[in-house]
């Protein structure tokens, strides 16, 4: 028996305490490595809290162009009086938060984690609901840990808007093919749809169906489809409601 209790313990995989870093680094470079021991190990609240920490990192630097914009806005708009645009400006102004510390900015702030819990869980609801449809049976905890190692491109792709949100003072910078279309087409159809063609978003969804080959146990050719139905629906919902629904 003891020679047996020996054999199994070795057989067992050795997990270290790195593991889950080692798993947030291989996202980047070796996504095949990370999604590897999620169907056993799902760990997606680490990925997800720093989902959260960089969302809120994200809303609070470009909190002053996402005012201006507003104020840009107002001042261009000719159905609005020039007294009433004032004042308009004028209550956006005495919303900054000279700190992070206050009711209203900690208020705010557990209102975006709740978004992005839901955000999440309705992308990795979908897909865990087709996986299931395909014949596969890994739990929701499983898919939904693939969806925050995926969505982990978010930092990367937020290090690089961040400085050109700030340098531009306007929070409408792109890397999707909107980029190249006049601002003077921003509120059209035709700018939305382009901008969900976008880099980053589309590595999301390559991560997405890796994991969802290697760890939900999808079929290749149904995983993509999956993740081509989610990137549709984003760029649909985007392309008509603006910044209400977006994939991102």
């Amino acid at each position: 028996m003891g020679e047996v209790d020996t054999v199994v313990s070795e057989a067992q995989p050795v997990v270290t305490r790195d593991s889950q870093l080692k798993r947030l680094v291989n996202i980047f470079f070796a996504p095949s490595r990370a999604f590897a021991g999620v169907s056993t190990r799902p760990g997606w609240l680490l990925p997800f809290l720093i989902l959260v920490v960089v969302s809120i990192g994200f809303q609070t630097f470009t909190g002053p162009a996402r005012m201006e914009d507003m104020k840009r806005e107002i001042r261009n708009d000719p159905n609005i009086p020039p007294m009433q645009a004032a004042m308009r400006i004028a209550n956006i102004d005495s919303q900054r938060q000279s700190s992070i510390f206050t009711p209203r900015a900690l208020l705010g702030m557990g209102i975006l984690a709740a978004g992005k819990l839901v955000e999440l869980s309705f992308i990795a609801l979908a897909a865990w609901l087709t996986a299931l449809l395909s014949g596969a049976s890994r739990g929701f905890s499983v898919t939904f840990a693939v969806v925050c190692l995926s969505w982990l491109v978010s930092i990367p792709e937020l290090l690089l808007k961040t400085p050109l949100i700030l340098a531009k003072q306007t929070m409408h910078v792109y890397s999707s093919l909107a980029a190249l279309l006049p601002a003077s087409m921003q509120d059209s159809l035709l700018f939305g749809l382009a901008d969900g063609i976008d880099l980053f978003t589309i590595w999301k969804l390559v991560l997405l169906s890796i994991g969802l080959v290697i760890a939900v146990g999808v079929k290749t050719s149904r995983a993509r489809i999956v993740v081509l139905c989610l990137w549709g629906m984003g760029t649909v919902f985007s392309a008509f409601f603006g910044d209400l629904v977006q994939i991102s």
